[in-house]
């Protein structure tokens, strides 16, 4: 390979992205995991995985 100029692909480390022991606050779970509904629109959920900021 290397008389080819060849070289292999090196997988990155995962890099740890959640800090977990932080002094924020965080949201009470008031869902509780119980989805059920007894009207429509009573309850929503989403799940953000991506938001761009300046701070990275």
């Amino acid at each position: 390979m290397q008389q080819q100029g060849l070289a292999g692909i090196q997988k990155r480390k995962y890099a740890v992205t959640t800090q977990s022991d932080h002094d924020l606050p965080v949201a009470d779970n008031i869902l509780n995991r119980n989805f059920k509904l007894e009207k429509i629109n009573q309850k929503w959920a989403t799940d953000i995985s991506y938001i761009q900021t300046n701070g990275g």
